[in-house]
């Protein structure tokens, strides 16, 4: 079972972030979550069973942009 796009056809999707009361405790009973294609960004929901990629922004040791002290002065 592999994730694949509606709009694109891409097999390629990361997690989305739950938005709201619906997301947060109603898809899980339905045993789905939000997905995001990496390619068109259309959002959707599948089934919590899919393999899919960790956004990057999440992933563990991946450098945070925020944090970084490269402040350049004029």
């Amino acid at each position: 079972m592999n994730f694949t796009c509606q709009d694109c056809g891409s097999h390629q999707g990361v997690r989305s972030r739950k938005r709201g009361v619906w997301e947060t405790y109603l898809l899980s009973l339905f045993l789905l979550q939000p997905v995001r294609c990496a390619h068109c960004f259309r959002r959707g929901y599948c089934l919590t069973f899919v393999p899919l990629s960790v956004p990057a922004e999440i992933e563990p040791g991946a450098p945070n942009p925020s944090t970084t002290n490269d402040h350049r002065a004029a």
